[in-house]
């Protein structure tokens, strides 16, 4: 039988719903009808809309593009401000910066003048020093030359006159060792003498030095507490402000606390190097002991073979 359907004017019967195709709805239908009805012949509804869209879009875009010139005269003339900031920001960081580095090169210049002074009066002393010990040793050697030919031309007189003379050569044996032995003493003497002297001006030269250097300490703490107070007022200052900014200021921090730190090794350095020299002179002064007590064991093994042969 038949499909009865009532009938829509202009509308085609029904078709069969292809499979995956949802049907449409009464009023769609009519609708859609309706739209092609009012359509010319050889008109394109899909090209009208898009060039409709096309408008709107246009019209769109232009109204963008104009907004956009508003929005970058507004955006030039913040930049514009914004960069003016950062130069005055800028040139003002560069005067403190600037200031800042005055200061250092007036520290470093009166530190180096000052240590080059003490270095040079601290070389003449030495010189000086090194001088008269030279003259004492030079002395001490013509003495025990002297020594030692009197000795010889001792022994030659004793094995002359042994046989006639034993009692005035015991005498003069007696004399000779009371003469050694008070010349002995008396440079035993000297040699203690002189071992505290230079050993009370070396405690001098070390009390003199750890308190220069914790007087240079103390004025270099101060200084970078200054610089990191000054450094902590610009950072809470500018908190609000560009990135690249902030970065610029970290560098400038970041350059002034490693040159704070090079000059506190390079000055740590110096007071080493002054140490290991003060130590390497006091082993030299050791090692000069040492050679005295050699030459006055030299001089008891010559008495001892003296007395061997007699």
């Amino acid at each position: 039988m038949a499909n009865t359907a009532t009938m829509v004017p202009n509308r085609k019967p029904r078709q069969k719903e292809s499979k995956g195709v949802p049907a449409l709805t009464k009023n769609e239908v009519i609708h859609i009808t309706s739209a092609e009805a009012e359509l010319a012949p050889f008109q394109d509804e899909k090209l009208e809309i898009y060039c409709r869209e096309h408008d709107d879009i246009a019209a769109s875009f232009a109204e963008a593009r104009e907004g956009r010139g508003i929005l970058a005269k507004l955006y030039d003339q913040r930049n514009k401000e914004i960069l003016d900031r950062l130069v005055a920001m800028r040139a003002k960081s560069d005067r403190e910066a600037k200031l800042n580095l005055d200061q250092l090169k007036d520290f470093c210049k009166e530190f180096v003048d000052t240590v080059s002074e003490r270095k040079r009066t601290w070389k003449q002393k030495f010189a000086d020093d090194k001088s008269e010990l030279t003259t004492r040793s030079t002395k001490m050697g013509e003495t025990i030359t002297a020594l030692d030919a009197a000795i010889v031309q001792e022994h030659e007189d004793c094995l002359a006159h042994a046989a006639a003379e034993t009692e005035p050569l015991l005498a003069a044996l007696r004399k000779h060792n009371d003469f050694l032995a008070e010349q002995v003493a008396e440079r035993s003497e000297e040699h203690d003498r002189f071992m505290g002297d230079m050993q009370s001006r070396f405690n001098s030269l070390r009390r003199k030095l750890a308190e220069e250097r914790e007087a240079r300490r103390d004025k270099g703490h101060d200084m970078r507490q200054r610089s990191e107070d000054r450094f902590s007022s610009l950072d809470s200052r500018i908190k609000q402000k560009e990135p690249e900014v902030l970065k610029r200021l970290e560098d400038v921090r970041a350059r002034m606390t490693m040159e704070l730190q090079m000059r506190s090794t390079s000055q740590e350095s110096m007071v080493q190097d002054m140490m290991r020299f003060m130590a390497h002179f006091e082993k030299s002064i050791s090692e000069s002991g040492q050679r005295q007590e050699k030459t006055k064991a030299h001089l008891h093994s010559m008495k001892m073979k003296l007395r061997e042969e007699e």
